[in-house]
């Protein structure tokens, strides 16, 4: 039996007393609702204020002693939380816990050197995402491919720490998780920041998105922007210096080291060798790394072809060739892997494109331009840029379905100087050599020249963006036969795509 008795109090607080009778005990279970026009600002104020009204309402019930004892002495110990509440912590600290070691179990296995049983806390799906260095990634395949070329030896694996981990659960099937990383190893430590996001797919937590960061290291915190420095002695390369692209550690590679037909690596602390010598009859020009890292694409100019060389054995191979080619001079490699070289024809002024497909079919792309030279691909692969080193012109081109061109424009015409090598930052900016200038100019998708650095010689050749971040440029220089580096404000398009 229930009985609801409802009385207004006369500052307008009514009051709602249940109680219940079971068999013949009497059991105080008191539920007390406050409403009012005016509610005072804490339950102790309503209690004075309805204290002496309370105590004539009540004075004949059954419930008369609990209410009194109530008023008198509120019990100052805080509520025990419901059952749904307690539940609720207890499912929060085991999610915590479960993805805490989770993260423990991923660093035991890149410690031992098992990329593969790191992966396998990622979500095996297409639609895996992740981002890092201004990229994104997507699918599990890629992203393990991407660590397996970025780290294929336990020395460049080194041992990975996670610290501060900081858990959020965001509900009963996903969560947030940020931390810090760094990788102890004897060459290059690196350190940076994560965002994970984590979801319960057939009752396992799996990783859906991970975004990484990177710190900069002290050395290079301390390099201003856009201020040129040498990185090799001067006369370690020909006049023929040409090339740079820059493998996974940050080594440089650079075409005729000391020699012409060679192909000089340069590590990042401008310790230089022969790496790899072409061919009788070759010499190299432009440099491209193939997506996965382990091999690189070099314009034979001489021999009219694109040469492969694969890193691992150093093995020279021909990767394309055609008679009608004037010389391949410059490559670019667009993220489906299609490489698109420039071709000048230096006598008559006059010049080509080519596509060179994955099985190395070439394509006449484009003929009767001017002297093409710096070529590149935009972050979306739906541009490609080329210059005209004699004309001074810089021009765009669709890229369509079928990886053909289309509406051709003009994106820039220079007054004086010429221009060589070029490349594309994340941001789809473009940096090009000034060939008898000495400058570098980075030049937005528009044509607005955003910046331009002086690169301690009259002649630049090409360049690439490289070091830990992406975001050092080297230059090759024909002045001093040298490399030199500047740092920038965004990684290197190509850079990125390998990450």
């Amino acid at each position: 039996m229930k009985s609801h008795n409802r009385r207004r109090s006369s500052n307008g607080v009514r009051l709602v007393i249940r109680h219940r009778v079971i068999r013949r005990a009497m059991v105080p279970a008191m539920v007390i609702v406050l409403a009012c026009s005016s509610l005072p600002s804490t339950t102790n104020a309503v209690a004075q204020s309805s204290d002496a009204r309370a105590r004539v309402f009540l004075s004949r019930g059954p419930m008369k002693l609990a209410v009194e004892q109530f008023f008198a002495n509120p019990d100052p110990s805080p509520a025990k939380p419901l059952p749904a509440a307690q539940d609720a912590a207890s499912r929060t600290r085991e999610t915590v816990e479960q993805i805490r070691s989770i993260i423990d179990q991923q660093a035991e296995c890149w410690n031992r050197g098992d990329i593969d049983a790191f992966m396998e806390y990622y979500w095996k799906s297409d639609d895996l995402t992740f981002s890092s260095a201004g990229t994104v990634t997507r699918g599990w395949q890629t992203t393990r491919d991407n660590y397996k070329s970025r780290y294929p030896t336990r020395d460049q694996m080194g041992r990975v720490t996670f610290s501060r981990i900081e858990v959020t659960p965001l509900g009963d099937s996903a969560a947030m998780v940020l931390g810090e990383w760094n990788l102890e190893r004897e060459k290059e430590p690196v350190g940076g920041n994560f965002t994970l996001v984590f979801r319960r797919i057939d009752g396992a937590w799996l990783i859906v998105h991970d975004h990484t960061s990177r710190r900069e290291t002290p050395a290079e915190a301390q390099q201003p922007l856009w201020t040129a420095r040498p990185l090799t002695q001067s006369g370690q390369f020909t006049p023929g210096i040409e090339g740079p692209a820059c493998d996974a550690d940050g080594n440089v590679f650079a075409v005729n080291f000391q020699k012409q037909g060679t192909i000089g690596r340069v590590t990042p602390d401008g310790a230089g060798e022969i790496f790899v010598t072409l061919p009788e009859g070759s010499v190299g020009n432009g440099i491209r790394f193939d997506s996965d890292g382990r091999s690189f694409f070099v314009a034979d100019y001489t021999g009219h072809n694109v040469l492969k060389v694969d890193v691992g054995t150093r093995a020279v191979a021909v990767f394309a060739h055609n008679d009608n080619m004037n010389q391949p001079n410059d490559l670019a490699i667009s993220p489906d892997g299609t490489l698109y070289a420039s071709d000048p024809g230096w006598s008559t002024g006059t010049g080509q494109l080519w596509r060179i497909d994955r099985d190395g079919t070439t394509t006449r792309l484009a003929s009767q331009m001017g002297t093409t030279n710096g070529i590149e691909v935009s972050p979306d692969g739906r541009t490609l840029y080329v210059n005209e080193s004699v004309q001074r012109n810089v021009w765009a081109f669709d890229i369509t379905g079928d990886r053909t061109l289309k509406n051709k424009r003009l994106i820039r015409k220079f007054d004086d100087f010429g221009f060589d090598g070029m490349r594309c930052d994340v941001d789809g900016n473009l940096y090009i050599t000034r060939h008898g200038k000495g400058t570098v100019v980075k030049m937005s998708p528009g044509g607005e020249i955003l910046q331009e650095i002086d690169v301690l010689g009259s002649k630049p050749s090409n360049l690439c963006f490289g070091g830990p971040d992406g975001r050092t440029v080297y230059v090759t220089e024909v002045d001093g036969l040298r490399l030199v580096s500047f740092r920038v404000d965004r990684p290197g398009r190509s850079w990125a795509e390998r990450r």
